[in-house]
């Protein structure tokens, strides 16, 4: 059974980091690409 737990929270932990990494790079070129900045 601790096999599974720690399989589980590692699904978790990779799932989480890539929607947090899909996050920050989606919305920067999103919001470059709808409202253009000098920076």
């Amino acid at each position: 059974m601790k096999n599974l737990i720690y399989l589980a929270l590692l699904f978790i932990l990779g799932t989480s980091l890539a929607s947090a990494q899909g996050y920050y790079f989606v919305v920067p070129t999103n919001s470059v690409k709808s409202s253009p900045q000098p920076w």
